[in-house]
């Protein structure tokens, strides 16, 4: 039995764009950030009505 690991990660912030490390503050998404999370998932309605079932998960509390 294989390994799957999904690996999400956020759009460009404006902190990025600006070449800042924001750390662990909450920093807005801009548009092209906005654009890329829309893209990661075009049908998120059959992503969320998907059963996933997983061992692991790590997430990040910020915004």
């Amino acid at each position: 039995m294989g390994t799957k690991i999904l690996y999400f990660v956020h759009g460009t912030t404006f902190d990025n764009a600006a070449e800042k490390c924001s750390g662990w503050k909450n920093v807005e998404l801009n548009d092209l950030g906005k654009e890329q999370a829309a893209k990661l998932v075009p049908n998120y309605e059959e992503f969320y009505n998907t059963e996933l079932k997983f061992d692991v998960l790590f997430t990040s509390d910020l915004i």
